[in-house]
């Protein structure tokens, strides 16, 4: 499968794609050399194979890594912000620095 790196300005997507990776088997992707600021992440839903499809659970439960980040209609992640701190000590500067988070 195909995901799409878009800026995000106001909650949305702007501009061209900023970068186009393949999932790996595992499903994992890794979009590198990101400046700070405000990123979407698409979901190429041409790219999918015939027998699959985003999860209608977005969001679900309280464990962020059980569930979606991406709207099943639309394959548009929620807005992920990068904002890497120096030297990062709490929880909140440590998933501005290294946010891997957005899952499907």
């Amino acid at each position: 499968m195909k995901v799409n790196l878009y800026a995000a300005s106001g909650g949305t997507k702007t501009g061209s794609i900023l970068q186009t990776k393949t999932t790996g088997t595992d499903g994992l992707y890794l979009f590198t050399g990101l400046l700070a600021g405000d990123y979407i992440v698409e979901i190429d839903k041409t790219s999918l194979k015939d027998t699959c499809a985003i999860t209608t659970k977005q969001n679900t439960g309280s464990d962020d890594t059980k569930d979606s980040d991406f709207n099943p209609t639309t394959g548009l992640s929620q807005v992920v912000t990068l904002n890497p701190v120096f030297n990062p000590t709490t929880p909140t500067e440590i998933l501005a620095t290294n946010n891997l988070t957005v899952d499907a």
